[in-house]
């Protein structure tokens, strides 16, 4: 066979093979990105008010495409980034006790051959409550009372002191952290129940 033929041969091969790779010599991606993993983990609790959220692709993602727009959480300001296939959003300041929240990336999010995803995404995750702290004592330890709660206000009635029963009824505010002294029960009583009912509490 020719020389001449030989290469025109391979030239036309050539041709071909090029035509169906983009200009970086690439085969072109018209796959859409999927999400591979978040942070928090849907349905998640007890997260912690510090937490970063994140969520994964499963190829590297267009860094411009991640906006405050394309990746937020609900009621919650903040910066995002992108780092190759994962997409992070840390939010302005220490989340609220014992909310729930959903993270959203939207169509906008697309790869870096301008893959969009196919549909929004979202995840909701709660936060941890607050913890437990101490409150101011009450005045009068004893064991064996009755309890109730009035238009916010807890009311400790009666119970026994140094195994004598009591009629001491002292009220204490949450708001305040404070203590007060009610008027004493007519009888002493220990191991009875209180009711609250139109802003009255029975014992």
């Amino acid at each position: 066979m020719p020389k001449c033929l030989l290469f025109l041969i391979a030239v036309a091969c050539l041709v071909i093979y090029g035509c169906s790779e983009d200009d970086n010599g690439v085969e072109p991606d018209g796959t859409p990105p999927l999400i591979a993993g978040v942070a928090p983990g849907d349905g998640r609790v007890d997260v912690p008010r510090d937490t970063v959220v994140t969520v994964t692709f499963n190829e590297y993602i267009d860094a411009s495409a991640v906006t405050q727009t394309s990746f937020t959480v609900s009621g919650v300001a903040g910066d995002v980034s992108c780092l190759g296939a994962k997409a992070t959003f840390v939010p302005a300041q220490d989340l609220d006790y014992s909310t729930l929240y959903t993270a959203t990336v939207t169509t906008e999010i697309a790869d870096r051959s301008g893959n969009h995803l196919e549909q929004d995404f979202e995840w909701s995750f709660t936060t941890a409550p607050p913890p437990w702290t101490a409150g101011a004592p009450m005045p009068t330890g004893r064991d064996e009372l009755a309890v109730a709660v009035c238009n916010g206000i807890i009311y400790a009635i009666g119970g026994s002191v140094g195994g004598e029963a009591s009629n001491v009824v002292e009220a204490y505010d949450p708001v305040s952290d404070t203590w007060s002294t009610c008027a004493n029960m007519p009888t002493a009583r220990l191991g009875m129940a209180a009711v609250a009912l139109n802003d009255t509490v029975y014992a």
